[in-house]
């Protein structure tokens, strides 16, 4: 994967732990600087002050987002410190112009990130980054002396809380005028709230101003007073003579607490519905009604397969949703016949591992649809013994009956190609033969901790073995490695509770990925199952919150 990069050989020196450079100081940055598994900590952040000229000479935009990408800021707090104290020292104008939209970052960015920055820049010890100085005794003394004495420190504090009161008094007017759809329940008292633990990083969801005054949770209580964050809303929300203290209670009871409560629920449980998803299936599921069968308003490629697929056994619209995963599929093959790139591209895919989501499943349906025969129209399922299914039925029976298959792993795979493929009947010539197998591979919290702390030529030199096994066989059967698929090994953490890494390593006979998002899944398919490390990338940082980001010196 190395290249001729002229920084290749600067990041390759700075990285002796990873593989190899990827030839793009951004990718370099976004791969390896920032992830979070790496044992020698100030080894990292060195590595990580290196980098960070690196990628900024190379694309400034580029390096903005990568920075503030979710996984950046919720992975580990001194990455992203470090990150923004470099900001603050060599382009302090963009850290400055990007604030407005930071806070309106997707995940773990938003208003958090605003709080991160004010107190990672306090707490670190100018000159000596990475170290920290935030010791109970000098936390409340700290503040006060930066901020008369330090008029950079001071003016980015100012503009933070500007920007905090701002969306204050905005949720505030709201809730006067009965803009927001408050129910009862969310004007309970938080007393009870015994939310005490530390943590090192909040999971990715949205943040809102109230929360950041309101929360009990320690580590954010410490950041905010650290910061002085209530006192500095309080003195710019209330008059100078009326007792701060007791507005504040007032204002918490009144206000915060039962916006909290909103923005958390509305977070919690937002769905789809609210994208559009289900709003275009509704209208779709009218017009079939209608007599139509959907045809005047259906748009093939108006969904993606696994948003469809999360509405296959909706009550609702789960027919409608089987209308539109049929027009997708014809739509597809239409291009296939065209010999168009992209969609066009999946012939004699073939899927199977775990079924860690929606995608997985819908991808393995469509493969074997857009397939040629033999493959056509199967897929690998099955108790105890895997066998080929022909998945003539309904989507919504497909669906039920994979769910209860188990999974036999991708040599007995292997062992069914050549069942079906190289038999007594028939002998397929290799272009006719499976191209790629993709493995979803299922990681609970034990798997990432196996995985994070064991070396990287350990886990190559595993993969690496299993492909040469899958090669041999092959040779057995009198095929060469033309005719081998290659293993795309695909990566999913069970819990969404701890923030997925974004891997990608290639080799000649397979790719391993870790990651996934609507973003991703888009290029996936527009790439016609291509997939690389500028791929990841890109939709990590695709959501159009990142695109308000701006370059300012």
């Amino acid at each position: 994967m190395a290249t001729s990069h002229p920084n290749a050989d600067i990041a390759n020196n700075i990285f002796p732990f990873i593989p190899s450079s990827y030839g793009d100081p951004c990718l370099d940055l976004f791969f390896n600087a920032l992830i979070p598994y790496d044992r020698d900590t100030n080894r990292c952040l060195t590595n990580l002050n290196q980098m960070l000229p690196l990628a900024w000479s190379h694309n400034p935009i580029t390096t903005l987002k990568v920075i503030f990408n979710v996984e950046s800021i919720c992975f580990f707090y001194k990455k992203f410190d470090t990150a923004m104290l470099w900001l603050h020292q060599n382009h302090p104008k963009n850290l400055f112009g990007n604030l407005d939209s930071i806070a309106h970052l997707p995940g773990a960015g938003s208003f958090y990130a605003l709080l991160q920055i004010l107190y990672g820049l306090l707490v670190q010890k100018q000159g000596d980054q990475g170290q920290y100085n935030d010791a109970a005794a000098h936390l409340l003394r700290l503040h006060p002396e930066r901020y008369n004495h330090d008029p950079d420190y001071r003016l980015l504090h100012d503009r933070i809380i500007d920007i905090f009161v701002e969306r204050l008094k905005s949720d505030i007017e709201k809730m006067k005028q009965h803009k927001l759809e408050l129910e009862p329940s969310d004007y309970l008292s938080d007393d009870d709230d015994n939310e005490v633990v530390m943590r090192e990083y909040h999971p990715p969801c949205k943040v809102s101003a109230a929360e950041c005054c309101t929360s009990k949770n320690l580590w954010d209580d410490h950041r905010a007073r650290a910061i002085f964050l209530r006192e500095s809303i309080a003195k710019r929300l209330f008059q100078p003579e009326s007792d701060l203290s007791e507005e504040w209670k007032r204002l918490r009871k009144e206000f915060l607490v039962p916006l909290t409560n909103y923005y958390k629920r509305r977070h919690l449980f937002e769905s789809r519905e609210c994208c559009g998803v289900k709003k275009y299936l509704k209208e779709l599921k009218v017009s079939a009604a209608g007599g139509g069968s959907g045809i005047g308003i259906i748009k093939p490629d108006a969904l993606l397969p696994n948003e469809i697929m999360n509405y296959v056994e909706d009550e609702d619209v789960g027919e409608a949703a089987e209308l539109q995963w049929k027009a997708m599929v014809e739509d597809i093959k239409q291009q296939q016949q065209k010999q168009e790139e992209g969609l066009g591209k999946f012939k004699n895919w073939l899927v199977v591992g775990r079924i860690p989501n929606n995608f997985a499943v819908c991808l393995r349906f469509l493969m074997s649809k857009l397939s040629e025969e033999p493959w056509k129209g199967k897929f690998i399922g099955g108790k105890h013994q895997p066998e080929w299914i022909q998945g003539d039925h309904d989507l919504k029976s497909k669906c039920k009956f994979l769910r209860k298959s188990d999974d036999f792993g991708l040599l007995k795979a292997i062992d069914l190609i050549f069942e079906l493929g190289v038999n007594a009947n028939l002998k397929l010539k290799a272009e006719h033969m499976i191209k790629k197998v993709i493995v979803f591979r299922l990681l609970n919290p034990d798997d990432m901790i196996h995985w994070q702390w064991c070396s990287w030529d350990w886990c190559y030199e595993k993969l690496v073995r299993e492909v040469e096994a899958i090669r041999s066989k092959y040779k057995e059967k009198g095929y060469g490695d033309d005719a081998v698929p290659h293993i795309l090994f695909w990566d999913v953490c069970e819990n969404r509770r701890i923030p997925h890494s974004w891997i990608c390593t290639q080799d000649p006979g397979f790719t391993r990925l870790s990651g996934l998002s609507d973003h991703l899944v888009k290029s996936f398919l527009d790439n016609g199952g291509e997939i690389g490390p500028h791929h990841l990338m890109e939709a990590a940082i695709a959501d159009e919150e990142y695109q308000a980001l701006t370059v300012v010196d």
